[in-house]
């Protein structure tokens, strides 16, 4: 699993280095992106969590028994995630998934409140902790088990992200960041666009970040490919 992880990452980043400069070292038309986003997409298929599998009864039961307040893992309960310090009567809103993220092909417990983004799993009926994600929600879980991480700390005309890929262990194994900087006058001719580090225009950036973030009518910021979530309080 860790060999595909790795190959598929391996892909993407080949494909990157080709959509900055074709062999003769300009740059690529919007025509060879579109070969490069497509090449792009298909990479996914070997990155982790592609395979969810909810076939373990007794994993689901724990995950349940958690969220349910029955259970807690390390000191950690459902409380101590979602109801705020002093205020025993209110809960932060807060939505959960079970979805494999780290491509063992057990699903994990997602738990995401205001303050706090918790992933459990499981190994000989005990939970453990996996990962420990907040302050949330700077992260987001994709659905073919990598994660984006947003920057919040970025200067006020930055918006950056990286795209990163965890091993079981929970390391750190493949990231790839990408941003733009606004003009401070607002002025679109001002804009600056990154891609690994790279300066790219803004069709290039457009056309290699459109599989993980696109922009709304209204002028917002979305998320591709996020897990589907169930809401815990609301």
């Amino acid at each position: 699993m860790v060999k595909k992880m790795l190959f598929g990452a391996f892909i993407i980043s080949s494909l990157i280095l080709n959509a900055y400069t074709n062999s003769t070292g300009t740059q690529n038309t919007n025509e060879d992106l579109v070969s490069i986003q497509d090449d792009t997409n298909a990479a996914n298929t070997y990155l982790p969590g592609s395979i969810q599998t909810n076939s373990n009864e007794n994993i689901i039961k724990l995950y349940k028994e958690f969220l349910a307040g029955n259970k807690s893992v390390q000191g950690i309960d459902i409380n101590y995630l979602t109801i705020p310090t002093g205020e025993p009567d209110r809960h932060y809103e807060t939505k959960y998934a079970i979805f494999d993220s780290n491509g063992d092909k057990t699903p994990e417990l997602h738990v995401k409140s205001a303050r706090y983004y918790y992933i459990l799993t499981s190994k000989d009926n005990e939970l453990s902790i996996w990962m420990d994600l907040s302050p949330n929600p700077y992260y987001i879980p994709l659905n073919n088990g990598a994660f984006l991480r947003y920057h919040p700390e970025s200067t006020f005309n930055q918006v950056a992200y990286d795209y990163v890929i965890y091993n079981v262990s929970g390391d750190e194994i493949w990231s790839i960041s990408f941003y733009k900087n606004y003009g401070i006058d607002n002025s679109n001719e001002k804009n600056e666009f990154y891609f690994a580090n790279v300066k790219v225009t803004e069709e290039q950036w457009n056309a290699l970040t459109n599989q993980f973030i696109y922009t709304a009518d209204d002028g917002s910021i979305l998320i591709c490919n996020e897990i589907e979530w169930v809401t815990l309080f609301e």
